[in-house]
């Protein structure tokens, strides 16, 4: 039977295999700790198409940057070559001297991944059917759209300092309308979607406002106090916490209109305790 393949370099599986759907299926590798994403070529449409579940494992898995693996001289026409520039291999410091800001953070696919990988497939193919749709008909930007291109885009940077300019404009997309104060609002109210807790709404503002931070030092040129945050132990795990921000959002809100967001956002907060 014909196929498709791809070598994800950082990503294991906790048993022999695991299939998606009829069309893909993910096999762990007998020599290493790598993971082959395969696809049949039974059937053309969006249900075994590599491009769109590589999407999908970039939104499922947010808190790892997926690298493909490579066969030695692999053809113009293999599908490595097609994607490699959609995912970012590195996550390095353009200034750095040494090896060390270079992340190499892996993970281990599991049942429960596996399940939440399955329904966000659901989301591409589903959003990606529509665009086709809208462009046969009359095509509609909406906030939600974007806010997904703005996310894979971050995927596929190689620095820290241009994914979060994406990722920051994704959440902005979806959680802000209008301007002024938007660093609060963009916390607020993605504290508010994901979490139900003090304490982790807490967190979730916290780490948004620091990323705003860094944020802020790239977009003006803060060259020597940006490259003192990204040398800081803790910007790779507030990097990907902001990433996993964004992949949850657009998760959860999917296919709900803009307007009952911000109504559902405006509810929450009018049904606060008095001072």
């Amino acid at each position: 039977m014909n196929y498709d393949y791809v070598i994800l370099d950082n990503i294991a599986l906790d048993t022999i295999n695991y299939k998606i759907n009829d069309h893909i299926q993910l096999f762990q590798t007998k020599k290493s700790n790598k993971t082959i994403l395969l696809a049949y070529k039974d059937y053309v449409g969006f249900e075994n198409n590599i491009a769109l579940f590589l999407r999908c494992l970039q939104i499922a898995l947010p808190k790892i940057s997926i690298r493909l693996g490579s066969e030695y001289k692999p053809p113009k026409e293999s599908m490595y070559e097609i994607l490699k520039n959609s995912t970012g291999h590195v996550m390095n410091r353009y200034d750095s001297p040494s090896r060390d800001s270079v992340d190499y953070r892996s993970h281990t696919i599991n049942k429960e991944d596996i399940d939440s990988i399955k329904r966000t497939f659901e989301i591409v193919v589903t959003h990606n059917k529509n665009m086709i749709l809208n462009e046969e008909n009359e095509f509609k930007s909406n906030r939600w759209g974007y806010a997904y291109q703005q996310y894979l885009t971050a995927c596929a940077a190689n620095t820290i300092q241009d994914s979060v300019l994406h990722l920051i404009t994704g959440l902005e997309t979806l959680l802000v309308k209008g301007s002024g104060l938007l660093t609060y609002k963009v916390a607020l109210n993605a504290s508010l979607i994901l979490e139900e807790t003090e304490e982790k709404r807490e967190k979730v503002f916290e780490v948004i406002k620091r990323m705003y931070n860094l944020r802020s030092k790239v977009v003006h040129g803060e060259v020597k106090e940006m490259s003192k945050q990204l040398a800081a132990s803790s910007t790779y795990d507030n990097y990907y916490e902001l990433k996993s921000i964004l992949s949850r959002i657009l998760v959860k809100i999917y296919n709900i209109s803009e307007d009952q967001v911000f109504d559902r956002i405006k509810t929450i907060i009018f049904k606060s305790p008095k001072f």
